[in-house]
């Protein structure tokens, strides 16, 4: 089980009692959960950006939407998300820890155009989900 705290100017995910990665608070960006898209190439090049935490709310996540985000570590991703576009993590070489605020059953249900570049697993709040292997 994983939690997002914020202390000073840090932010930290905490993974079953150990924190795992870290970001200055100023480089981390927070989404209104107002918001149920994060649009085409938002955040594109943004080569300050090193977390993001997108509310439940979030339900798609556009083509190219933190394509090229150089310095990205993690990415915390809400339970109604239902679809990654293609290219929309694709240069995130740094963007090892993903998270997603729901189930792996849940997460099974998200269309993922193509698996994250550097993270080879998403942990959920039931444990990890890792891609199916195709045969």
């Amino acid at each position: 089980m994983f939690q997002v705290c914020e202390s000073g100017n840090r932010v930290t995910v905490v993974l079953d009692g150990v924190a795992v990665v870290t970001a200055v608070k100023d480089k981390v960006a927070f989404l209104p959960d107002t918001v149920s898209t994060v649009g085409e190439a938002l955040f594109e090049n943004d080569t300050e950006m090193e977390g993001i935490v997108l509310p439940d709310s979030i339900e798609r996540i556009m083509p190219m939407a933190f394509m090229d985000c150089k310095n990205l570590k993690f990415a915390v991703l809400g339970k109604s998300l239902l679809s990654v576009e293609p290219g929309a993590f694709v240069g995130d070489k740094k963007c090892n820890w993903v998270f997603f605020n729901g189930t792996q059953k849940e997460f099974d249900n998200v269309f993922l155009s193509e698996p994250f570049e550097s993270a080879d697993a998403v942990y959920c709040r039931d444990g990890v989900w890792r891609p199916r292997k195709r045969k």
